[in-house]
C-alpha cells in the first residue's frame, strides 16, 4: 500500500494511492496507473531462466527442460512440484523441501551444492536462503532440478550447447 513519505514536501502532484490502477507517486516519481499486466512467457521461461540454469548445472537436455517448464506452467495436483499454499516460487518449493534438499543431499554432493550455490546472491542466501525460491528464477530451476534429479526422475544424457541451440 502507497503511503505518504513525511519528509516530501506537500506540493508533490497527487496524493499516493493504492491497487487500483490510480497514480502514485513515490521517492518524488510519478509512478503511472497499469495499464496491462505483465507476464512472463513459457517461451522466455524455457529461453532465459531454465535451459540456462540446466545448462549451468550440467544437466541441459530436452527432458529436463519439457520436465521443468510443465512443473512450473502447469503444476501437478500430487508430487515434488505440487502448488502448495506453503510453496514458494514458480516450482512451489517448500522452505522444508528446500532445506531437506541442502542437509540431506547437497551436503553429501558438494559439486552440486558449488554449482547451484553460485547461482544465489551473495547475502541475501546467507540471511534468508528460502527467499532465493522466490526471488532468483535460475537458483529455483536449479533447486527444482535438483529436486527432481534426487528423486531418480527424467533420465537423458546432457546435450551440448550446439546442439541445445539448433
Amino acid at each position: 500500500m502507497w503511503a505518504r513519505s513525511p519528509q516530501k514536501p506537500q506540493n508533490t502532484p497527487a496524493a499516493l494511492k493504492n491497487d487500483k490502477n490510480e497514480t502514485a507517486v513515490n521517492e518524488g516519481r510519478v509512478i503511472p496507473p497499469r495499464t496491462s499486466d505483465m507476464y512472463l512467457s513459457a517461451d522466455h521461461l524455457r529461453d532465459q531462466v531454465i535451459r540456462p540454469a540446466l545448462e549451468y548445472m550440467g544437466a541441459l537436455n530436452p527432458a529436463n527442460e519439457a520436465f521443468l517448464l510443465n512443473a512450473a506452467v502447469n503444476p501437478p495436483d500430487v508430487g515434488l512440484f505440487a502448488a502448495k499454499p506453503e510453496g514458494l516460487g514458480i516450482f512451489h518449493i517448500t522452505a522444508a523441501q528446500h532445506s531437506d534438499l541442502w542437509d540431506r543431499y547437497l551436503a553429501f554432493n558438494p559439486d552440486f551444492a558449488s554449482r547451484v550455490r553460485g547461482l544465489a546472491s551473495q547475502r541475501a542466501f546467507l540471511s534468508d536462503p528460502d527467499s532465493e525460491l522466490q526471488t532468483n528464477l535460475s537458483y529455483c530451476a536449479a533447486i527444482a532440478w535438483l529436486m527432481q534429479h534426487r528423486a531418480g526422475g527424467v533420465q537423458a544424457q546432457p546435450q551440448s550447447v550446439a546442439e541445445a541451440r539448433a
